[in-house]
């Protein structure tokens, strides 16, 4: 046993602090000492805990893994270098096993099984050093989609357009110049707080903890006349948006150039080119054999269409 003391002034009096340090085994004059101050000596027992956090937990606060998860838990030793047999249990099956902790007062174990149900690990002779571990089946890829669906996180709605997090981490907003679309945003949870970062006229600025009012205005202003936002709301998300500004008509027809890029991608993958019947007037409508049935591509006819209306806009006739 050792013991220090030190001086210390507080309130205009002077305080001696004492530290008194036990040996980790027992001594006969410590327990003579610990048996005049009326207390007694005891081991201290070994301890489990997770250091592997679970799926989740049941109703019985049981934490819950999949199976073929492999949890680790850590067992602290009442001294270093103490040695203790841990006893696993599950189902019907019950293993046994030596542990010794060679560095310091802690060892890792790993638990695995490929069965559901509950699996134990106790150590043996200590009646508290245990913990309960529930698996369960891996839900199959549909139902954790579904589970992932209902997860609390960043959304925001821009007009028609839905934006989620954890999806796509850049999103493209394509805007008129005069349109200003309506802003609707769900941080996930009532408290959220989130920080929203605007880029534009080469320079940039950031606002921290806004509410779902907050960050909806910030979007709607930078709307207005900024390049680049970011909504960062930490755990629940985060999302960046690159706000594209163009004319109404270019607006029109890059979506239908894009969609006809996508078509051309599709037919150059196949063996044979994607043919239709349409009608088309073949030589001028006052004759009687004017209409006549011929091959033409649905896509080469939108292209034409297209550019017959580029001819229109830009002040041209029919001919």
């Amino acid at each position: 046993m050792s013991e220090s003391n030190v001086l210390a002034s507080s309130g205009g009096l002077q305080w001696i602090l004492w530290e008194v340090r036990l040996p980790s085994e027992p001594v006969a004059p410590v327990l003579a000492w610990l048996a005049r101050l009326g207390h007694a000596f005891a081991n201290c027992p070994w301890s489990v805990g997770l250091a592997t956090p679970p799926r989740t937990y049941s109703e019985r606060n049981e934490p819950i893994f999949w199976t073929g998860d492999a949890p680790v838990l850590m067992l602290e030793a009442p001294q270093p270098n103490s040695a203790t047999m841990v006893a696993l249990k599950s189902g019907t099956n019950s293993h046994s096993a030596s542990v010794q902790a060679t560095k310091g007062s802690r060892t890792l174990v790993s638990v695995r099984t490929r069965d559901a149900g509950l699996t134990q690990l106790c150590v043996k002779g200590e009646q508290r050093a245990s913990i309960d571990l529930a698996f369960v089946q891996r839900p199959s890829a549909s139902a954790l989609r579904e589970l992932l669906g209902q997860t609390a996180r960043l959304r925001i709605q821009i007009g028609q357009q839905q934006i989620e997090a954890w999806k796509n981490p850049t999103h493209n907003i394509r805007l008129t110049v005069r349109e200003q679309p309506e802003v609707r945003v769900d941080l996930g949870d009532e408290t959220a707080r989130a920080r929203v970062t605007v880029w534009g006229r080469g320079k940039h600025r950031s606002r921290r903890g806004l509410d779902w009012k907050g960050v909806s205005r910030a979007v709607e202003d930078a709307l207005a006349g900024d390049e680049r936002l970011e909504i960062d709301a930490g755990n629940l998300g985060r999302v960046v948006l690159l706000i594209l500004r163009v004319a109404e008509d270019t607006a029109h027809r890059g979506e239908s150039s894009d969609r006809l890029t996508w078509r051309d991608h599709i037919v150059s993958m196949g063996e044979l080119a994607e043919k239709g019947l349409t009608p088309a007037i073949l030589k001028l409508p006052q004759h009687a054999d004017s209409f006549g049935p011929r091959q033409v591509s649905p896509a080469a006819l939108v292209r034409s269409r297209m550019a017959l209306r580029r001819r229109i806009e830009a002040g041209g006739r029919r001919s």
